[in-house]
C-alpha cells in the first residue's frame, strides 16, 4: 500500500514543485514590472518638469526628422545677418556608404541607432571677417552641426569663396 501511495503521489509532488517554481518566476516578473513602472513614472515626472521652451530648444538641437528646409532657412538667415552670399547648398539625402562614425555625443547616438546624419556642403562668398562671424553664428545655433572641412579660394578683391563640408543630425 505504501508503494502504491508513493508511486501515485510522487508525480503529483513533482508537479506541485514545478508549479511553485513557476509561481516564484511569475512573482519575480511582476516585481520587475513594478520597478519598471516606478522608473517610468519617475521619468515621466522629470519630463513633465521640462518647460515648453526647453523642449523646443531640444527639438531644434536634434530634430525628429532631417528638416532640410528648416536647415536651409537657418543658413540663409545667418548668411543675411553677416552679408554672406550663399552660392550653393548641397544637402545629401542619404548617407554615403563607408562614412566613419564620429566619437562625440552625436556619433554615439548614431552608433546606438538613435540618430542619423545628414551631410551637406555650403559654398559662400564673403570677406574673411564676415565668414568668421558666419561660422561663429553657425556654431552658436541650436542645431547640432559638425564641420568636417573648410576650403577657400580668392574671388573679387576683398572677398573669398568658401566651401564648408559638414554634417547635421536628426533622430530616427
Amino acid at each position: 500500500a505504501v508503494l502504491i501511495f508513493t508511486m501515485w503521489t510522487r508525480p503529483l509532488w513533482d508537479e506541485i514543485q514545478n508549479l511553485r517554481g513557476e509561481k516564484n518566476a511569475a512573482q519575480a516578473a511582476v516585481e520587475h514590472l513594478y520597478s519598471l513602472r516606478q522608473i517610468r513614472d519617475s521619468l515621466l515626472s522629470d519630463y513633465n518638469t521640462i518647460s515648453r521652451d526647453d523642449l523646443k530648444r531640444l527639438n531644434s538641437f536634434l530634430p525628429a526628422s532631417a528638416e532640410r528646409g528648416n536647415l536651409l532657412i537657418e543658413f540663409e538667415n545667418i548668411a543675411k545677418t553677416h552679408n554672406v552670399i550663399l552660392r550653393r547648398v548641397d544637402i545629401v539625402v542619404a548617407e554615403p556608404a563607408g562614412a566613419q562614425s564620429r566619437q562625440n555625443a552625436a556619433g554615439q547616438a548614431k552608433a546606438m541607432g538613435v540618430a542619423e546624419e545628414t551631410p551637406f556642403t555650403l559654398t559662400v562668398s564673403a570677406s574673411y571677417d564676415s565668414f568668421i562671424a558666419f561660422l561663429s553664428d553657425l556654431e552658436k545655433s541650436l542645431r547640432l552641426i559638425d564641420v568636417d572641412e573648410i576650403s577657400f579660394s580668392a574671388a573679387e578683391k576683398g572677398t573669398y569663396d568658401f566651401s564648408l563640408k559638414a554634417h547635421t543630425y536628426w533622430l530616427k
